[in-house]
């Protein structure tokens, strides 16, 4: 057993054996007793070594690589990872399961039953092209200038193409349907030697005209 003692307003610790040893102290200390630990203790206390790693339990991990995935930068994109988060194991082709392979089967089967005009289909781009007129049966005509409404070409679901020439030194209103054409109640006004060529999704409607002044006449071409 040892004993703190103030000698000239140090203090030291004095030991069994008569021995002092200085102490450096943060604060006040009261004077008492102290035990000191035996040698082999102390080389004890003094050899400690913490371990290198530490291994985590399984849930740990698990839980720490939930957070890495969930927490990837927005920016990273697949071609950017940083080397250490790479994914070296990913095929290099995804085979489409059997749902989604009937399913553009399918798709594809209704596009080659889609043929405009009779057109030959792209197995490529899956774009068709438009037959050549000579596929199609042409037939001309024509219908005298008036200046009140007139009944052009009537309508025909099977027409492919029509063209109207408005071969007439007088403008040429144009309307699309059965309503009756008037200068305020029109779709186009076709001028003088003017032409009105139609879309195949107008080319079957019936067409009326009104010219300005009954001169000249409507040239029409139609294939079906």
């Amino acid at each position: 057993m040892a004993q703190y003692i103030d000698l000239d307003g140090n203090k030291f610790v004095q030991w069994d054996d008569g021995t002092l040893s200085a102490v450096v102290l943060m604060g006040s200390l009261e004077e008492g007793n102290l035990f000191r630990l035996p040698d082999a203790q102390i080389a004890e206390l003094q050899a400690i070594a913490l371990p290198s790693t530490f291994a985590l339990p399984s849930t740990q991990v698990t839980d720490l690589k939930t957070v890495v995935v969930s927490n990837f930068p927005a920016s990273f994109q697949v071609s950017n990872f940083p080397a250490s988060s790479q994914i070296s194991n990913l095929p290099s082709t995804y085979p489409l399961s059997a749902t989604q392979e009937a399913l553009i089967n399918a798709i594809k089967t209704q596009v080659e039953s889609y043929s405009k005009g009779g057109g030959a289909l792209n197995p490529t781009t899956l774009r068709t092209t438009e037959a050549i007129s000579s596929n199609l049966t042409i037939v001309r005509s024509s219908v005298a200038a008036a200046a009140a409404d007139t009944l052009i070409v009537a309508a025909n679901p099977l027409r492919k193409k029509l063209h109207i020439y408005n071969d007439s030194n007088s403008a040429l209103y144009i309307g699309l349907g059965s309503t009756a054409v008037s200068i305020t109640d029109f779709t186009d006004l076709v001028g003088s030697r003017g032409r009105a060529v139609f879309d195949r999704q107008d080319a079957g409607c019936e067409v009326r005209g009104r010219w300005v002044s009954a001169t000249g006449s409507a040239r029409i071409t139609e294939g079906t």
